[in-house]
């Protein structure tokens, strides 16, 4: 699945998905505050990772779609990635659609169980309102740059691979031969 999810399921995402009572409306509704892309790195992570530091990090990796700060739909490679943040929980994921359930068959239910064993690393595969999604969650401030972009790679790979190898990365545990 290669096309946006609609928006009210997106926006019930940042609500359910973060676990608080934050509106997704308001952030998509005040998408005039994008930073431009020429503005530089803010430098210090002394205090951690924070929604403007993440979104200068998602221009410098992706195309951002629509959004804004703690809400952002992000084309990477051939697929459109959410992020949704909550600083005041210090909550993030990024997520994107893989397959919807009534596609989903019993052995490919199987395979993605053990590769969220041994190949999908730092991402997991979910069901949730009847789409498998690929997701990374993370504490937002103690992100680093590399885990961000490290994050991206494989929620895409995660999701690319669904069906075949079903990693999110080169690297796996075990000596499974695929």
């Amino acid at each position: 699945m290669k096309s946006t999810i609609p928006t009210d399921i997106v926006k019930m995402l940042g609500v359910i998905l973060i676990g608080t009572a934050v509106t997704v409306n308001s952030a998509l509704a005040n998408s005039d505050t994008l930073k431009s892309v020429d503005q530089p790195h803010p430098k210090n992570l002394a205090n951690g990772m924070n929604n403007e530091i993440l979104e200068k990090i998602l221009q410098d990796n992706g195309k951002i779609l629509e959004g804004s700060l703690g809400f952002w739909q992000v084309q990477y490679l051939d697929r459109v990635l959410t992020v949704v943040t909550d600083e005041s929980h210090n909550r993030m994921r990024i997520m994107t659609a893989v397959v919807h359930k009534k596609d989903l068959k019993k052995a490919q239910t199987t395979e993605l169980l053990e590769a969220q064993f041994d190949r999908a690393l730092d991402v997991k595969y979910a069901l949730y309102n009847d789409i498998l999604w690929s997701a990374f969650v993370h504490p937002l401030k103690e992100l680093t740059e590399h885990q961000v972009k490290d994050a991206l790679s494989q929620v895409y790979y995660a999701a690319h691979n669904f069906g075949g190898s079903y990693r999110s990365t080169d690297l796996q545990f075990g000596n499974r031969e695929d």
